[in-house]
């Protein structure tokens, strides 16, 4: 019972709420929830989830004439670098990385509105 409940403990320590390591592999998607940020495996890099500028997406279930975008700011920091951006379904460069949005989280629904604090975002990095 003893050995279970250490186990259970560094499985928590390892993962966060999305299930997914707090140091994520370059070429790996992971998971940031608003506000958070995680540093990647290896890497001195760091990526803040700062805000969500715009999410203009067609609702669930809703006719719309665009599909509608989303926008959310980071900030990325290696060393003694820092780079505040805006991600659109695209890729940046920085400092030799790669970053691409790949997802935002929750999508949009029919008169509901997204609190800030309910986004989480889905980025691969590669070196």
């Amino acid at each position: 019972m003893k050995y279970l409940l250490i186990y259970s403990a560094f499985l928590l320590i390892q993962c966060n709420n999305s299930g997914t390591p707090l140091n994520p592999a370059p070429g790996h998607e992971f998971e940031i929830n608003y506000g958070q940020s995680r540093t990647l495996d290896n890497y001195p890099l760091t990526i803040k989830f700062k805000n969500v500028i715009e999410d203009s997406r067609c609702p669930e279930n809703a006719v719309c004439v665009w599909e509608g975008n989303a926008r959310i700011a980071i900030e990325v920091s290696q060393k003694d670098f820092i780079l505040n951006t805006v991600l659109e379904p695209e890729e940046i460069d920085y400092l030799g990385f790669k970053i691409r949005l790949i997802e935002v989280y929750p999508y949009p629904k029919i008169n509901e509105q997204i609190e800030i604090e309910d986004y989480t975002i889905k980025l691969v990095v590669d070196k």
